[in-house]
C-alpha cells in the first residue's frame, strides 16, 4: 500500500486483517521470554492493538497510514521469526525464495496470505 494512491477507504478495509495477523502472532510462543529483540516486538505489538492507538475517524489519512505500516512492519518481522521458529522454511515472495536467515522487505499482505 502506498500512501499516494491508498484512499481513507483502503486503509480503513485494511485495519481489521492487519490488526487480526498482529493479535493471532502475539498469541503464539515466539521465545519473548528468552529474547529481547522479540520481546520489544510483543511490546510494539501491544501497544498497536491498543484501542487508544488505534486510527479512528477523526484521525488524518497520514496518521492511519502511518498506523498501518507501523503494524504491518511488527506482524511482518513476528511471522518472520513465526516460521523460523516452527520450521516452516521461508516464505515465498513474488516466486523467488529469500535467503535463510535474513528478514524479508516484502509488504505483510503477501506473507500473511501465505500463512493462512
Amino acid at each position: 500500500m502506498q500512501m499516494a494512491t491508498s484512499t481513507r477507504k483502503d486503509m480503513d478495509a485494511s485495519l481489521p486483517e492487519i490488526v487480526g495477523h498482529l493479535n493471532l502472532l502475539l498469541g503464539e510462543d515466539l521465545g519473548a521470554d528468552e529474547d529481547e529483540d522479540v520481546r520489544e516486538l510483543f511490546r510494539k505489538g501491544y501497544r498497536l492493538l491498543d484501542l487508544q492507538n488505534r486510527p479512528t475517524a477523526e484521525t488524518p489519512s497520514f496518521g492511519a497510514f502511518i498506523y498501518l505500516r507501523d503494524a504491518a512492519d511488527v506482524t511482518r518481522r513476528l511471522l518472520w521469526i513465526y516460521t523460523q521458529r516452527h520450521g516452516l522454511g521461508t516464505p515465498r515472495v513474488s516466486g523467488r525464495t529469500r535467503s535463510s536467515g535474513s528478514c524479508p522487505t516484502t509488504s505483510t499482505s503477501t506473507l500473511t496470505s501465505r500463512w493462512r
